[in-house]
Formats: structure tokens, sequence, C-alpha cells
């Protein structure tokens, strides 16, 4: 029988321990799974032995190495090795890239073309302005939308030579108006120095 049809064998016979509650048999297994040369089976003992030492309130030290391992090994993320681990731990956040570039080279991810700006893909790739009015899918979408609506509406009314800030009659930019108090104290302060 090849390696790997025992470690499977093994690991199932693990796991249905654990489902038993014999931890402790459950543990003797999956060490017996992971002794054996590695295969496309380690990684799954190397998970499992870790759950089962938990469960039975093994060394913490030895759980992360089991989930590290499992992890290193090309296994998948699962809940229990980002609450063991944390989400800083190397090994996890390596698991975790592999993850994402495996579901994005497989086609999992939506994407929209090959990427950059001359694929057509990305920011470019709109058949309508940024500036045309959207149409509104539901409420909250229209409340969301509000402010870019104001600045859309500024952006395209906008001519270049419309004044900004303190230039329009009326109103004062608080730059301006701490600029010209400013000017005031200093004036002041030179009449008080005078006398």
């Amino acid at each position: 029988m090849p390696d790997d049809l025992h470690v499977g064998l093994l690991v199932l016979v693990g796991r249905a321990h654990v489902s038993l509650g014999a931890l402790e048999v459950a543990v003797t297994e999956f060490t017996r799974a992971i002794s054996f040369p590695e295969c496309s089976s380690t990684p799954s003992a190397h998970h499992e032995l870790a759950i089962a030492l938990k469960k039975n309130g093994g060394d913490p030290h030895e759980i992360n190495l089991h989930f590290e391992k499992a992890l290193d090994m090309g296994m998948d993320p699962t809940q229990e090795a980002v609450e063991a681990l944390g989400e800083r731990n190397m090994s996890l956040m390596r698991a975790l890239n592999r993850q994402y570039y495996k579901n994005y080279n497989s086609g999992g991810a939506e994407r929209t073309g090959g990427g950059g700006i001359m694929s057509g893909g990305g920011v470019g790739s709109q058949s309508t302005s940024v500036f045309a009015p959207q149409p509104k899918q539901n409420e909250q979408a229209s409340s969301q939308s509000e402010t870019l609506t104001l600045l859309e509406q500024g952006a395209s009314s906008y001519d270049g030579h419309t004044p900004m800030g303190g230039e329009v009659e009326g109103t004062e930019s608080s730059l301006s108006n701490l600029k010209v108090k400013k000017q005031q104290g200093s004036e002041s302060n030179l009449q008080n120095l005078r006398r």
C-alpha cells in the first residue's frame, strides 16, 4: 500500500476517534500518520493533530508548530489555524497569499481582464463618464453617493475661471483673514514702538 494511502487512512481513523471523544487514541493515530514519508495527506495529518492536541489541552507551542507545518506544506488556512496562530503569523500569511493567488489564477476571483492599463481592464475600462448620472439601485446606495454627486456637479460646472475661496465677493477664506489680522497686529505693534 502506498504511503499516501496509509497516511490518508490514519487521518480518517484519527478523525473518527476525535468524534468519539477518544482524543489520546486520535493523537496517537495522527502521530503515526506524520511519521510516514511526506505525501499529499501529511499536511492534513499535521492539521488534525494540532486540533486534537488543542482539544486535549496540549502544549500551545506544539499545537502552533503543527498548524504551521500544515500551512507550510500547502494546506489552506482554516479558522482553527487562524485562531491558534493569529493573523500576523508568517506561515498563515504565506498560506493566505497562496490561497488568494490560487483562486485568482483559477478564475475563482472575479476579474475584468489581464490587468494593467493597456489590457482594457481596471479604471479606464468604464463605458460611461464618471460625471454622468448613475442609476440609483436602492436607498442606501443613493445616500452613499450624495456626496459624490455634489462633487460631480461642482466638477462639471467648474470652468477654470470661477473664483475660489476668498476671491468671491462677501466671503473670506480663513487664511486671507488670518493674514490681514497678522498684518494689522504687526502694524499696531510698530505704532506702539514708535510712540
